[in-house]
């Protein structure tokens, strides 16, 4: 595993691990977070895991000198908010 590889593994173990997140059920699992390569894509249930993962992602950005690119970033909003 390279050593980018794990600081990504680092995020994610950030997000799965915070119990304030739930994530949203798909297909009777809890969906919280997928990664491949450098994308990411958060399953983010109510506003308040929302802040929780964008902290999260601030907290791994200052810790990996990753920028994250917000002009490229998008978000679908389903159910009720």
């Amino acid at each position: 595993m390279s050593l980018c590889q794990k600081e990504y593994c680092n995020l994610l173990f950030l997000i799965d691990d915070d119990d304030g997140i739930e994530g949203i059920e798909v297909c009777g699992h809890n969906f919280k977070l997928v990664q491949y390569a450098d994308d990411n894509t958060g399953g983010i249930g109510s506003a308040d895991e929302y802040d929780r993962v964008i902290n999260h992602l601030k907290t791994f950005c200052d810790a990996s000198g990753m920028e994250m690119n917000w002009v490229k970033s998008e978000g679908l909003m389903i159910g009720k908010w």
